[in-house]
């Protein structure tokens, strides 16, 4: 969980510096509007977390984390299709990358398609364990809050149990 915090503070920054050296695309403008719209999301969980431990904060803090995940699984799957649409392009800027930095083998086309096929295999096998990974932290939330409503309920029935039995003693 504080590893995708710290991802998502990261990522922001990286886009905006990307953003302001020219290299942007319409893609890294959305990237970094998601991103930004769910920080304030990360900022509620570090004071949620820090501070105010409720029931009633942490339900919410919950609602907005799965709210927050279904955006980055969203955001997941839609570049994985994006990066596999869109292998002629990225075939190209791998010859074009080759080429500015003098690495040409007999090849190009050959070793870029072969690159491709590596990244597009890292993707199809990390990035579903990502998304098992924030479904995991999602339901850890969730049931922490379910678990601290169950206590907090706990022991409001017995301060009520306690306060009966005081009046009626008198």
């Amino acid at each position: 969980m504080l590893n995708t915090k710290v991802e998502l503070i990261s990522g922001i920054f990286t886009e905006i510096l990307s953003i302001v050296n020219g290299n942007h695309d319409g893609g890294t403008i959305l990237i970094l509007v998601i991103d930004t719209l769910l920080l304030p999301i990360i900022i509620f969980g570090f004071f949620i977390c820090c501070c105010a431990r409720t029931a009633y904060l942490l339900r919410i803090y919950s609602m907005l984390y799965y709210i927050f995940t279904a955006t980055e699984i969203l955001v997941t799957i839609i570049a994985i299709i994006l990066f596999i649409v869109n292998k002629s392009s990225y075939v190209n800027d791998c010859i074009n990358r080759n080429k500015n930095n003098g690495i040409l083998g007999k090849d190009p086309v050959g070793d870029c398609e072969n690159e491709f096929k590596i990244v597009e295999s890292l993707l199809i096998i990390v990035c579903p364990l990502y998304i098992i990974v924030a479904i995991h932290f999602a339901l850890v939330i969730a049931a922490y809050a379910a678990s601290r409503k169950d206590k907090e309920r706990n022991v409001s029935l017995v301060l009520e149990d306690s306060e009966s039995n005081i009046s009626s003693a008198h």
